[in-house]
């Protein structure tokens, strides 16, 4: 079985929140993944300031979150796009 290499790119560029459980994102099509495919997620985030970094949950097929900290670790609205890197679609 072979499946083609696909990326997908967020189409606008997202608020993060200040949700403490962090910004859901989902993919426009989910991934196929298993216990040897995983989907990599790179993030560019907008106007950080000194100490601000976010954390990000373990992509899933269908997505994951995100969430921005400032540098004492409260939650702070950031903007940010992702590109997300795997394979194939998932099928129902």
């Amino acid at each position: 079985m072979q499946f083609e290499r696909r990326t997908e790119n967020s189409d606008k560029t997202l608020n993060s929140g200040t949700a403490a459980s962090g910004k859901p994102v989902t993919f426009q099509k989910a991934f196929y993944t298993d216990s040897d495919t995983t989907v990599t997620v790179g993030i560019t985030a907008f106007d950080l300031a000194p100490g601000d970094h976010f954390v990000i949950s373990e992509p899933t097929a269908t997505g994951f979150s995100i969430v921005f900290k400032n540098s004492v670790g409260g939650v702070i609205n950031r903007k940010f796009q992702y590109t997300a890197i795997g394979y194939g679609t998932q099928q129902a």
